[in-house]
């Protein structure tokens, strides 16, 4: 008997279920703390300012402006 797909499919599962409790419960979270609108914001300007393949920086430079605007990440 080949367990593979069954492992498969319980991994699947599994991470199914994760996301969509992540999901309902941190997007609602993030949009009572409008941190949902800021984010979106720093996000956009990292990605307009770095381009592609700069993901640390990015990162960085999003979560600097956040903290800058009063959120603490």
């Amino acid at each position: 008997m080949d367990w593979t797909q069954i492992i498969i499919l319980v991994i699947a599962l599994i991470t199914t279920i994760l996301v969509s409790l992540i999901t309902k419960q941190l997007v609602p979270w993030l949009k009572e703390k409008n941190l949902h609108d800021a984010a979106i914001v720093a996000v956009g300007a990292a990605e307009a300012l770095y381009g592609r393949y700069h993901g640390d920086e990015k990162l960085e430079y999003a979560i600097n402006s956040l903290r800058d605007k009063g959120y603490d990440i």
